[in-house]
């Protein structure tokens, strides 16, 4: 989506941007990459991953292209003259990079004002997890729809019509059927039960709070909202 509304962002000047998961940013010639590098001008720029960098020595431009966006002042916006500051030719005539050793310590100092390294103990001191397995029952209509599509890989009624003949497209109807709707063959969506939402209003009835409630399909999180917000 960021390539398709490139003109759209890029043309205004925004307060805040962050990226989550910007080590996608890393490749310095993919799109998002270069579009990102176009936002530098915000007021207000944050990057934010969750992914290590074990082959930062390796892979130099990792954090160049992350920075062309967060902070372009440290390294500049010419990744030739990053390349000539801090990196030596290797690999098959020359064409890949690795750090030179000696500029690694200036490398991580000019890095260091701008970035926060959030280990897992400082931010998730929880207690082991315990998991509670809580079986739910599909009655009536759900369950009917369940065991039809799971034996004969077809529901055919006169207003849901469903074919999944293969696995995968199989399992992901029945994840839906157990969330209490299911998509049917031209993509219209259709209500197939309460029963997990049932069970869960009762669920938390019991559970301290807050509790974080995880789904997989949006329809799913719409019904939650309902049934909570009444």
């Amino acid at each position: 989506m960021l390539r398709k509304l490139d003109r759209k962002i890029t043309r205004r000047h925004w307060t805040y941007v962050t990226f989550d998961e910007s080590h996608r940013l890393k490749d310095r010639n993919t799109w998002q990459s270069r579009i990102a590098g176009r936002l530098q001008d915000a007021d207000y720029r944050v990057i934010l991953t969750g992914t290590p960098f074990d082959d930062l020595m390796k892979d130099p431009q990792q954090l160049w292209a992350q920075f062309r966006f967060c902070r372009p002042s440290v390294f500049g916006t010419s990744w030739m003259k990053f390349d000539e500051r801090f990196l030596l030719p290797t690999g098959y005539m020359g064409k890949q990079r690795k750090f030179r050793q000696s500029r690694f310590p200036r490398f991580l100092r000019l890095i260091a004002p701008y970035t926060i390294r959030v280990t897992q103990d400082e931010v998730l001191n929880l207690q082991p997890i315990k998991y509670h397995w809580v079986p739910v029952h599909l009655l009536g209509r759900q369950g009917k729809l369940y065991r039809e599509l799971e034996e004969k890989e077809v529901i055919d009624e006169e207003l849901l019509s469903i074919t999944a003949d293969l696995r995968i497209v199989k399992d992901g109807k029945l994840h839906q059927i157990c969330g209490g709707f299911v998509r049917d063959d031209d993509g219209e969506t259709h209500l197939a039960g309460r029963a997990k939402i049932r069970k869960l209003t009762a669920l938390l009835g019991k559970l301290e709070r807050p509790v974080v409630i995880f789904c997989r399909y949006l329809p799913e999180i719409q019904a939650i909202a309902e049934t909570l917000s009444n």
